[in-house]
């Protein structure tokens, strides 16, 4: 319609909604509470990727990396939701005089149930094509900017293994953390550009003493998850094309298979109460690549809550959704996991038969939250 006739209609729905002393307000949403509510509930709707979700330890909100974008430098900062969802509440990234000219992330975080917080600060200029260096870091929840070194990387592991990333850190108690040692490796063609992240092996970090003390656990070569245990001295982890979570006692180094998904790889494993969840199954694969050997890759699979008493198994993924890194709450059934779309694609031989089907998984993912009943 023209301009003059817009403004006629415009000014008549005015006045017939709110009359000649009233004017027209917009809709307002409280910043704590989801627009959409239900559950399972989409927290985060973002061109970047958002990922490695926890909880504080009160599970009053929730703490996860983000790519907004709007950095020219690329950082990733840290995010802290409302537990529900809803408006940021703060966002922490490095904010050094000087940083302009490097790519600063975030990640892994972990917070202590005294108030601490542990996480990843991994450092690269704009056009690097891995880190040129990283620290595990320890602050507090109240005051995350003034932080210091607890771990330099890159660094040899007392296994003798190299590594030079860690994702999946957890707290044992106050005094240790538990963390996926890992180490970037770039892909040039034919086979390229890509960069992966190989999971190395567990390893453990003692603070209780005057300096930090890094463990390698035996047995977790090729390790591809760690959770943490029922009590500070228990942990569960999975292995690279493995269908079974094992349990570790770190006191004993007793082992046994809490269950096995039956062929089913299984990684991200994590306790839920007496239960426990893990990624199963997916777009999942061990590839033996000559110089590297064999490594897991990994695009997501289908959330399972498991019962090791009776080994019951019960779905939570629903819809074209594949997921990774799942975060339970410390109390009560909720969590929190990276989603990730995915289309099927159909495979033609060249009469134009369809003789297959392929799983294109997006690349960038957004965060779901879930109940675990």
């Amino acid at each position: 319609m023209s301009l003059r006739r817009a403004a006629g209609a415009c000014g008549l729905a005015a006045l017939v909604a709110c009359g000649h002393s009233e004017p027209l307000q917009p809709e307002r949403h409280a910043p704590d509470t989801p627009r959409f509510p239900g559950l399972p509930r989409r927290l985060t709707l973002n061109r970047g990727d958002d990922g490695s979700p926890a909880w504080l330890a009160d599970a009053g909100a929730i703490l996860y990396t983000a790519d907004w974008g709007d950095h020219p430098d690329r950082d990733r900062c840290l995010v802290e939701l409302p537990p529900d969802g809803g408006a940021a509440r703060r966002t922490i990234c490095h904010r050094a005089p000087g940083g302009d000219d490097s790519t600063d992330v975030y990640a892994s975080a972990a917070a202590s149930p005294d108030g601490r917080l542990a996480f990843l600060h991994v450092t690269s200029r704009p056009t690097d094509r891995a880190p040129v260096g990283a620290s595990l870091r320890l602050a507090t929840v109240a005051d995350p900017a003034a932080s210091t070194e607890l771990l330099g990387l890159p660094r040899i592991l007392p296994s003798g293994r190299p590594h030079s990333h860690l994702s999946q850190l957890q707290w044992l108690g106050t005094d240790a953390l538990v963390y996926l040692a890992e180490r970037f490796v770039y892909l040039g063609p034919p086979a390229g550009p890509d960069t992966l992240l190989l999971g190395i092996e567990v390893a453990h970090l003692s603070l209780g003493g005057g300096s930090p003390v890094l463990a390698s656990v035996p047995g977790t070569t090729s390790a591809t998850s760690v959770g943490a245990g029922e009590t500070p001295g228990v942990i569960y982890y999975t292995l690279m094309g493995d269908s079974r979570i094992y349990r570790r006692v770190l006191s004993s180094g007793e082992v046994t298979v809490a269950h096995d998904f039956g062929g089913r790889i299984a990684r991200d494993v994590r306790r839920v109460g007496s239960r426990l969840l893990a990624v199963v199954g997916g777009k999942v694969a061990v590839v033996a690549d000559p110089a590297l050997g064999a490594y897991q890759r990994d695009e997501g699979g289908g959330l399972v809550l498991v019962d090791p008493a009776t080994g019951h198994e019960t779905p939570l993924s629903a819809g074209q959704i594949l997921f990774r890194r799942p975060a339970p709450a410390p109390a009560g059934a909720r969590l929190v996991v990276e989603g990730f779309p995915y289309t099927l694609l159909e495979i033609r031989d060249g009469n134009g038969q369809v003789i297959g089907l392929d799983t294109l998984v997006a690349t960038r993912g957004d965060l779901w939250l879930y109940e675990a009943q």
